[in-house]
């Protein structure tokens, strides 16, 4: 019965590694794909689009600084989820861009007024755009210009793919993903400590799983940007993908796996000393009765008489001195002794 119920752990365990790996993965996957790759694809772009001005290294530097400050704006995230949201609700035909996500660009624009005004667009122009995209009619030709670029994409990719990714990574990514993968380590957890019976023994097995599913983590962190600093050490191409979230995750996790095991530890070796002293103890011994004295007066002298309470001796009734059984006349006092048997 105990090797079946190590066989589960070892078997639960194995579980365990996996779904600590998986959520540590998705909880990284967020960053890594909309703060890095989203974020810095945009960068791109718009620093593409400048290159054909001709600007001074001043003006160059103001650029580069004005596109940061938008790109890391927290708005673009949220606009980004927003986005990846109304892709994930698309039928096969149509996207419906949500009025939330028209209103998050729109005070994104509004926010940025002063870093859009350096790329060359006049206050007016941005005050006409955000004008216009307000207008209900002019919403529903975006609508129109967007499902006719989704329909192209199609035709271009073929059979949804693009749709389909994009509903993968949102399902993937999403809270409410990440807190069932959250609830299933729970209840293996549960499992194992059900199994092994004890207040401290399942520590083990869940602490090692948690160091190997943090290595894991970490190997595919320095796999991606290994990968990614090979593929574009040749490159003109800026790309800087931030997989730091995905280390910190990987960290934390082997910290917290190593510590359990610590306690765990800790927890057998003050057990087994307590249970040491314990078997140590020793036994009050009894102590064997001593023969009381006491001292009596004969004359002008004490003279000691032994008590026995098992076998008493027969003691002169003038004195009180202790004297043998075939005695006739005390040797203290000479005084005769009466003949009677005790």
């Amino acid at each position: 019965m105990k090797a079946l119920r190590e066989f589960f752990v070892v078997l639960l365990s194995f579980v365990l590694v996996f779904l600590i790996t998986t959520l540590g993965l998705f909880i990284s996957l967020k960053n890594v794909v909309q703060t890095s790759i989203i974020s810095t694809g945009v960068k791109s772009i718009v620093k593409d689009t400048l290159k054909n001005e001709n600007y001074t290294p001043e003006q160059e530097k103001e650029l580069e600084e004005a596109i940061e400050k938008v790109t890391s704006d927290k708005q673009i995230q949220e606009l980004i989820d927003l986005a990846i949201q109304d892709v994930t609700n698309a039928d096969n035909n149509n996207i419906t861009i949500s009025d939330e996500t028209i209103n998050k660009f729109i005070s994104i624009v509004e926010s940025n007024k002063k870093e859009l005004i350096q790329f060359g667009i006049t206050e007016e122009e941005i005050n006409q755009m955000i004008s216009e995209v307000k207008d209900p009619k002019n919403r529903e030709e975006m609508q129109k210009s967007i499902n006719e670029g989704y329909k192209e994409l199609n035709i271009n990719t073929g059979n949804n793919q693009s749709i389909n990714i994009v509903k993968k990574y949102s399902e993937l990514s999403s809270s409410k993903n990440i807190s069932k993968i959250g609830v299933m380590i729970a209840v293996i957890v549960l499992l194992i400590a059900l199994l092994k019976w004890s207040l401290y023994e399942w520590i083990r097995p869940c602490a090692i799983s948690s160091i190997i599913a943090s290595i894991n983590i970490l190997i595919v962190y320095y796999g991606i940007d290994f990968i990614t600093k090979s593929i574009l050490s040749g490159s003109e191409l800026e790309v800087d993908i931030d997989t730091s979230l995905m280390s910190t995750v990987g960290y934390s996790i082997l910290a917290g796996g190593i510590t359990s095991l610590v306690i765990y530890i800790a927890i057998k070796v003050l057990l087994k000393i307590n249970k040491k002293n314990t078997s140590n103890t020793l036994e009050v011994k009894e102590e064997p009765k001593k023969i009381l004295t006491e001292e009596i007066p004969v004359g002008e002298k004490d003279v000691p008489i032994e008590k026995d309470p098992i076998n008493p001796k027969k003691f002169c009734s003038g004195c009180g001195a202790p004297i043998t059984k075939d005695s006739e006349v005390c040797s203290y006092c000479n005084a005769p002794l009466m003949k009677k048997e005790d």
